[in-house]
C-alpha cells in the first residue's frame, strides 16, 4: 500500500503537467540492437515485432525475462498486440515512464504522423513489479503509464488481455488485478459516459483527461478510499459511497463540468485544490463529520455561490473557497457562507494561537473565553480540557440550572485557565433526559428524581468534560 501511495502521488504530479509536455517512451529508432548504460547498470536493448520496435532491458531477478521501457510504432497499428517474448525472452512488464531510467523522453520525427493506438493487447505473463524489480502484490505503478506518458496511447479506448495472464484481467476495455482488487488502468478515450468502479476495488489508478465520462460511482467496497479523477472535462456527476473518508490532493481538479456531488455522509479530509477549478459548482453542502477545509479546495470555482459549512468544521484554510482579487474584480460572484457562529474570520479577531498560519485563514473555529470583562478568543485545538463550576450538581425537581464551563488552554508559554466558554462552540448531552434534559445552550431541567450524566464536548474536537448530576 505504501507502494500505492507513491504510485498515486507521482501519477497526480505528471497529470497536472501532461498536456503542457509531449514525451514519448520510445526514444530509441534504430533497428538494429544496441546497449546503453545508466551508470553502468542498466542495458538497454531494442527488438522489432510486426513492424514495431520495443525497446526492453533484461531483469536480473528473472532468468530469461524482459521489461518492455519504449515502444515505437510509426506506422500503427491501431490494435497493438504486445507480444509474450523478444529475442527468446519472456515479457513480464512494461514501463513507458522516460523518467524511470533517465531515456531521453524527444519523440523521433517519423512518430509525429504516427497512427494513435486504440487498443493494446498484454502478453498472459504481465505482473506487478516493485521498486527492485521484484513480483510484488498491487505494484502497478509500471502499467498506470501506459496512459500518462506515451504520446501514441493518449488515443486509447481499450486494454485487454490474452487467455491465461495470472496477474491482471480486462473487463469493457478497462484493466484490472486478476482479483478484480485493484482497478490499474481506465483508458484515456474510452467511450463510455458511465462508469461504476466493481465494489471488489480497493484501490484504483487516477482516472485523467477522459473527455467521454460524465458519470463515476466509485467502489462501496470498506477498503477502498482513494477516488481521483482529474481534468475530465465533461464529467458532471460523481458518486462517493459512505465508505470514502477521504478525498486526496487534487483529486477532481478542473472537472469543469462537474456540478453535482453526492457526498460520502463519513468523508473527514479533503487534499489541497482538491475541486480547484470545477466552474460549475454553484452550491456546496459540507459533510457534517467534516473538521476541516484545507488550503485552496475549491480554489476558482467561477460559480460557486453558496457554501453551508457544518458544526464540525474547525478550520478554513486560505483560499478554501477563494477567489482572488483579479477574479472578483472580473464580475466572479462572492460566495455566501452558512456557518457556525463560532467561525469567525481570521482577519477580524485577535486569535491566541500556537499555529502562525492560522493568520492567512479565512475561518478558524474559535473558543470565546470571557474573563474580568474581558473576551479573547482561541484556537479551538489549544483547548486542552473543559471544567465545570460543579462536578456533581444537585438540583431539585422543576428547577433549572445554567451550566459554567472553563477552559484549560495550553500553549508553549503556559496553562491558562479560567474564564467560562461562549457555548456555542460546545455540544451538551444528557444520558437521561427523563431525569434532567439539558438544552443546546447549557441550561438544565431536572424532570424527576434520579441521577444523570451530562456530558460536555467541544464540538470541534475530542476534548470533553462529565457532569454527574442529582435530581432531588
Amino acid at each position: 500500500m505504501k507502494r500505492k501511495t507513491k504510485c498515486n502521488s507521482m501519477i497526480a504530479m505528471v497529470c497536472t503537467f501532461i498536456m503542457a509536455v509531449s514525451m514519448v517512451c520510445s526514444a530509441l529508432p534504430a533497428k538494429e540492437s544496441r546497449a546503453l548504460a545508466k551508470e553502468g547498470s542498466v542495458s538497454f536493448v531494442q527488438a522489432v515485432d510486426h513492424g514495431v520496435t520495443y525497446t526492453y532491458i533484461d531483469l536480473k531477478e528473472y532468468k530469461d525475462c524482459v521489461e518492455i521501457v519504449g515502444i515505437n510504432a510509426p506506422n500503427g497499428p491501431s490494435v497493438l498486440t504486445v507480444p509474450e517474448r523478444l529475442n527468446g525472452k519472456t515479457v513480464i512488464s512494461i514501463n513507458l515512464d522516460p523518467f524511470e531510467y533517465g531515456l531521453d523522453p524527444v519523440k523521433p520525427d517519423q512518430n509525429e504522423a504516427a497512427v494513435p493506438i486504440k487498443k493494446i493487447i498484454l502478453p498472459k505473463n504481465i505482473r506487478p513489479l516493485n521498486d527492485k524489480g521484484k513480483l510484488a502484490k498491487g505494484e502497478w505503478s509500471r502499467l498506470v503509464c501506459l496512459t500518462t506518458m506515451p504520446e501514441q496511447l493518449r488515443k486509447l479506448e481499450s486494454i485487454e488481455t490474452v487467455p491465461g495472464s495470472k496477474y491482471v484481467k480486462s473487463k469493457d476495455g478497462v484493466l484490472y488485478s486478476q482479483d478484480m482488487k485493484d482497478m490499474i488502468v481506465y483508458p484515456l478515450q474510452k467511450k463510455t459516459e458511465t462508469y461504476k468502479m466493481p465494489s471488489s476495488v480497493t484501490w484504483s489508478a487516477p482516472i485523467v483527461y477522459n473527455p467521454y465520462l460524465k458519470k463515476i460511482i466509485f467502489s462501496k467496497n470498506k477498503k477502498y478510499n482513494e477516488p481521483y479523477a482529474a481534468s475530465c472535462d465533461n464529467l458532471e456527476s460523481i458518486y462517493l459511497p459512505d465508505n470514502i473518508t477521504k478525498i486526496g490532493y487534487m483529486a477532481f481538479s478542473g472537472c469543469i463540468g462537474l456540478k453535482k456531488i453526492r457526498w460520502s455522509k463519513n468523508l473527514k479530509t479533503m487534499g489541497d485544490n482538491a475541486f480547484q477549478n470545477c466552474n460549475a459548482i454553484t452550491k456546496v453542502s459540507i459533510p457534517k463529520k467534516m473538521k476541516k477545509i484545507n488550503s485552496c479546495v475549491f480554489r476558482w470555482c467561477q460559480n460557486l455561490k453558496e457554501v453551508t459549512l457544518p458544526g464540525s468544521i474547525a478550520c478554513v484554510e486560505s483560499e478554501g473557497f477563494g477567489k482572488t482579487k483579479a477574479a472578483l474584480a472580473s464580475g466572479h460572484p462572492k460566495v455566501k457562507y452558512k456557518k457556525a457562529p463560532y467561525l469567525i474570520s481570521a482577519k477580524n479577531k485577535k486569535i491566541v494561537s500556537g499555529a502562525a498560519h492560522f493568520r492567512y485563514c479565512k475561518f478558524i473555529a474559535v473558543a470565546k473565553v470571557t474573563k474580568n470583562k474581558k473576551t479573547k478568543y482561541y484556537d479551538s485545538r489549544l483547548v486542552a480540557g473543559l471544567k465545570p463550576s460543579a462536578k456533581r450538581p444537585v438540583l431539585r425537581k422543576g428547577k433549572t440550572k445554567k451550566l459554567v464551563i472553563s477552559p484549560r488552554i495550553e500553549d508553549d508559554k503556559r496553562t491558562r485557565e479560567g474564564g467560562k466558554l461562549n457555548p456555542e462552540i460546545l455540544k451538551f448531552t444528557s444520558s437521561d433526559p427523563k431525569v434532567a434534559k439539558v438544552s443546546s445552550k447549557g441550561i438544565v431541567k431536572a424532570k424527576k428524581r434520579g441521577t444523570a450524566t451530562i456530558t460536555v464536548q467541544m464540538k470541534t474536537s475530542s476534548v470533553k468534560c462529565k457532569i454527574k448530576l442529582t435530581v432531588k
